[in-house]
């Protein structure tokens, strides 16, 4: 018997604060914490999620390349057997908009580490 096994429907609530928005597979994730509650069992689960996919081509940090689409997870933890899904944003501090990063009437170029350099522009 494994620990694993052992630890099979044994809590009655799981909570986890900001970290599970750093697993790769958030579908393995869940899995396991669904294997680990109790018939009947809560999971409360505080994560960043993004509202669509993010840009191809764009070299994102890591920890955002991990962040689930809130639109793909009532589906996914459906999948796995939970009931009764709420997603609450009613405290969503962390909402952000892109802007259009265009600058009008400078001249720029870029060096060789694709890092904006002002002022190169008189190098020409």
């Amino acid at each position: 018997e494994s620990i694993g096994e052992k630890l099979e429907e044994r809590f009655d609530v799981i909570i986890s604060n900001g970290a599970f928005c750093l697993l790769p597979n958030k579908k393995v994730g869940f899995a396991e914490c669904f294997k680990l509650l109790k018939n009947g069992g809560k999971i409360a689960i505080c994560t960043t999620v993004i509202k669509t996919s993010l840009e191809e081509g764009v070299e994102w940090p890591l920890c955002m390349q991990t962040f689930a689409r809130i639109d793909e997870l009532v589906p996914m933890l459906e999948g796995l057997g939970f009931v009764d899904i709420e997603i609450d944003v009613s405290d969503s501090l962390m909402e952000v908009e892109e802007e259009d990063t265009t600058f009008e009437g400078e001249s720029r170029r870029e060096d060789e580490n694709n890092v904006d350099t002002p002022g190169d522009e008189m190098d020409d």
